[in-house]
């Protein structure tokens, strides 16, 4: 169950990376059932018991959940918003939390390190309209590379 002591650490941010295909914990978990929510430890899904130890740390608007892609990155959002709704009707801190959940972040690791990098772009002298590689422009980039050096060996 929730810790529900208040908040000790309010500039404190906590990441919870929960991502994967399902295919680590198979054949329990699936893409279908990824591993973050199941419950294998009791009552408590994997990314419930995560939330449980940073509650009386931070706010959820201070919690960030990073996966791997934009579509597990949805679907996290949505099963969480769901879950928080489902306790909501009976506690009135899930109530909070589901009223405070607009305010969360759920994202790719990849954008967030991109609005990372776009946030010290005045710093490090770095314009802030660049591009993050993509594994086509990765692979025509390589292609380029080895052109470039069979040119010159």
């Amino acid at each position: 169950m929730m810790n529900r002591e208040p908040s000790r650490a309010p500039d404190l941010a906590v990441v919870i990376m929960a991502g994967g295909a399902g295919t680590r914990f198979w054949p329990v978990s699936t893409e279908a059932r990824p591993k973050q929510f199941l419950r294998l430890f009791g009552e408590r899904s994997l990314i419930q018991l995560s939330y449980d130890r940073v509650a009386s740390l931070v706010p959820p608007e201070r919690i960030l959940c990073l996966t791997f892609t934009n579509k597990a990155a949805a679907e996290m959002s949505e099963r969480i918003r769901s879950m928080l709704a489902a306790c909501a009707a009976d506690d009135e801190d899930f109530a909070r939390a589901l009223e405070a959940f607009p305010a969360s972040r759920v994202s790719t690791l990849d954008s967030f390190c991109a609005e990372v990098a776009r946030s010290g772009c005045p710093r490090w002298g770095v314009a802030p309209d660049f591009a993050v590689d993509k594994a086509p422009d990765a692979q025509s980039l390589r292609a380029l590379a080895i052109d470039f050096l069979l040119d010159r060996r």
